[in-house]
């Protein structure tokens, strides 16, 4: 136990016993008039009653007894009852969230660790001049001339030239050369460079042919009346859903619910509702379905991120597996942490058997 947490439920003890003890004592006093706090009234008990044989009769009496005896076990139920209690996050919610408005889910948790990848501007990035030499900054004239400014010429001593420039030489004798990094010499303009990423091959798979391998039954484009989904692989006694996500971008994902409200993944200028909670919905409802029409199936949620990245997915992976959910990648997906589509659908599974997939089928009024 840390100081912290000794310190906290030392707090709670005190409070709790002083509310606790007072309120007893006016319950007590104000039914019986027995002042817990007055040691003549004990005396009273145990020798006028206790020693005397006294023998409780009547609804009153009984009462009064049990409340005794019943003090302290509440006592002790009560403390720690009120040492579970979350202080912090009900403060927040009922104070904090109120005079600051929303906060968002990344911000609140400090604890919680989220890599970010931050872009690099194209300003820090951009291609270094041809030549080694230090060219002052100069004004432009209203006819185009370009007049050097002597103070800035004092402050920065310019470094001797000693390598020679194509680009330099055509400026001097003022006729076009073209540059050997341009196609054909079409054109002069030098395209942005962006040296932070690697271009990422995508990765290339048969989602279809994937489960229809592993022994399911592939049903694709799946519309349940307002419900559709990408793809629904049955098999003999389990439906996998398996439902693509192709935003583009970096999403920051979050799959826990804040006063109420579904989940949020957020990007840097919108965000959305959680994927993952829309594919679960979707889950729940078609197995429902099922049921009700006698036909009991287990399910399996598999979202596929087909574009954009999942910027925090490292971290969300214990979260996903506690909801019983697999998120993958395939494409153009990212993080390279994700596990593709074809090593995180589960293999070896047995087809169903005609009969059952027709009463799926007809359940579902699937064509």
């Amino acid at each position: 136990m840390t100081l912290k947490s000794l310190e906290r439920n030392t707090f709670i003890f005190v409070i709790w016993s002083i509310v606790y003890f007072y309120c007893l004592n006016w319950f007590l006093y104000n039914n019986w008039g027995f002042d817990m706090f007055y040691g003549w009234h004990w005396r009273y008990i145990f020798q006028q009653w206790w020693y005397d044989g006294w023998i409780i009769q009547g609804t009153y009496y009984w009462t009064f007894v049990l409340t005794l005896f019943l003090a302290i076990p509440v006592w002790i139920i009560g403390y720690c009852f009120f040492m579970t209690i979350p202080y912090q996050r009900i403060y927040e919610r009922l104070f904090w969230n109120q005079i600051y408005g929303r906060k968002t889910k990344a911000l609140q948790k400090t604890s919680r660790k989220i890599r970010v990848q931050k872009k690099r501007s194209y300003k820090e990035i951009r291609p270094k001049p041809l030549s080694n030499t230090f060219t002052t900054p100069a004004s432009k004239s209203a006819d185009n001339m370009m007049i050097a400014n002597p103070s800035l010429e004092q402050s920065f001593p310019l470094k001797e030239n000693t390598h020679f420039s194509h680009r330099e030489l055509s400026d001097d004798l003022d006729f076009n050369m073209n540059s050997p990094f341009e196609e054909n010499g079409a054109t002069d303009e030098l395209m942005p460079l962006d040296l932070t990423q690697e271009k990422k091959e995508p990765v290339v798979e048969d989602l279809v042919q994937i489960m229809e391998t592993a022994g399911c039954h592939v049903l694709t484009n799946v519309a349940v009346n307002d419900i559709e989904i990408d793809w629904m692989a049955i098999s003999k006694d389990k439906i996998f859903f398996v439902q693509k996500d192709s935003e583009e971008g970096e999403w920051l994902a979050d799959e826990e619910r804040f006063n109420n409200d579904d989940p949020l993944w957020y990007s840097e200028s919108s965000h959305r509702i959680s994927p993952v909670t829309l594919l679960q919905r979707k889950q729940e409802h078609i197995l429902s379905l099922l049921k009700t029409a006698g036909i009991q199936m287990t399910g399996q949620s598999i979202l596929v991120k087909d574009k954009g990245t999942i910027i925090n997915a490292e971290d969300m992976m214990a979260t996903w597996a506690e909801l019983k959910i697999i998120v993958c990648r395939t494409n153009l997906g990212q993080p390279d942490e994700l596990p593709t589509f074809q090593m995180a659908f589960p293999a070896d599974n047995e087809k169903p058997a005609d009969e059952k997939l027709n009463e799926i089928k007809q359940a579902l009024n699937i064509k």
